[in-house]
C-alpha cells in the first residue's frame, strides 16, 4: 500500500494511514490490520511540491491527463498529487505485469469550482 502526501512528511503519516487501514478491515476481504502491523504501507512526500493547495507541474499533469483519458476529475489539492504519484511509478514501471492497483479518489471536487 503506498499513500502519497499532499502535505506532511511521510515520518508523520505512517501511523495515520496505519490507523485508517486497520479501520477497514471490515470492508476488506483480507486482513487489513496485519498489512497496517507490518512493513507492507509506504507513505511517499515526493509530490508534495509548494505545499498544500498548491499545484505542482505534476499535479497539474495529472488533472488533465486524467480528466482526458478517464473521465476522472480531481482537486488541486489532494487526489491530483497521489495521481502524480501513480502516474510517475507507473511510468517507472515500479508495478509488476498482473498486479492489481487501485486508486482511492478521496474526493475534493469541490476544490475544482472554488
Amino acid at each position: 500500500m503506498i499513500g502519497v502526501s499532499a502535505d506532511d512528511a511521510a515520518s508523520s503519516l505512517q501511523a495515520q494511514v496505519s490507523t485508517i487501514v486497520r479501520g477497514l478491515n471490515d470492508l476488506l476481504p483480507f486482513d487489513a490490520a496485519a498489512l497496517a502491523d507490518g512493513a507492507a504501507i509506504e507513505v511517499d512526500d515526493r509530490f508534495v511540491g509548494g505545499g498544500y493547495g498548491v499545484p505542482s507541474d505534476e499535479s497539474r499533469e495529472a488533472i488533465e491527463l486524467t480528466a482526458r483519458t478517464e473521465a476522472i476529475f480531481l482537486d488541486p489539492t489532494y487526489t491530483s498529487k497521489a495521481m502524480a504519484g501513480l502516474i510517475a511509478y507507473v511510468r517507472q514501471r515500479k508495478f509488476g505485469i498482473g498486479q492489481t492497483i487501485v486508486f482511492w479518489h478521496t474526493g475534493g471536487q469541490v476544490g475544482l469550482f472554488a
